[in-house]
């Protein structure tokens, strides 16, 4: 992939995958302009991000991080899916196996002329009780369950990481509960039941942009 101006040609990046997609996409936050070019794997997709900065590409620092998604949350919003393989630990092959996709989300912020991530803070069981009304943890989470962590996002989604006793290893599982709805919700952020969802959510995938929320205190 390379970026052409009158002034030569910036050689951006090789394709590790299936090679790239034709299709070139754009997605405008605040005065900046983004191009998104999507490399194509087998199960999933890659989205490399530039905006043009002084006649050079400049890459996003959300860059190459999964696949940026721009028609679900409206304006000044998107999100990226994480493709991993974190749905079960194998104990007899030694690694992480099972393929999971988990959205991660994203904002524009006009007073900083910037995109940031919703982040997510760490909170305790007592926390979550009171912002919910309602004891999650003790509701969901079993005797034999061990949790890894558990975080609120600045858009409302808690998320309760946990692992679970399975034969030859363990599973690794998450809740997503959406406090502005009272909603359990899959990763898709979708509407769903109480079943937990497979892998491992993280706080963050962007660390340089991730905007962390301050939680509401009894």
């Amino acid at each position: 992939m390379w970026f052409v101006s009158q002034s030569g040609a910036q050689k951006l990046t090789d394709s590790k995958g299936l090679g790239f997609n034709s299709r070139l996409r754009t997605m405008t936050m605040g005065n900046t302009t983004y191009v998104l070019v999507d490399e194509m794997y087998e199960t999933a997709a890659l989205t490399y991000v530039y905006s043009v900065s002084d006649g050079r590409a400049v890459e996003a620092l959300f860059s190459g991080r999964g696949e940026v998604i721009t028609d679900l949350d409206g304006p000044d919003r998107f999100r990226i899916m994480d493709s991993s393989y974190d749905m079960m630990f194998d104990e007899e092959l030694g690694q992480m196996i099972g393929h999971t996709w988990k959205h991660y989300y994203y904002f524009y912020d006009p007073t900083k002329d910037s995109v940031f991530e919703y982040a997510g803070t760490d909170i305790l069981r007592e926390n979550i009780e009171y912002i919910c009304q309602r004891d999650l943890v003790g509701e969901l989470i079993g005797p034999k369950d061990s949790i890894d962590s558990m975080f609120l996002r600045g858009n409302g989604l808690l998320v309760i990481n946990f692992r679970r006793p399975a034969e030859g290893g363990y599973d690794l599982c998450h809740y997503i509960y959406d406090v502005t709805t009272g909603n359990f919700v899959d990763d898709c952020k979708e509407e769903c039941g109480t079943e937990p969802q497979g892998g491992i959510c993280l706080p963050c995938l962007c660390p340089d942009i991730a905007c962390y929320p301050e939680l509401p205190m009894p």
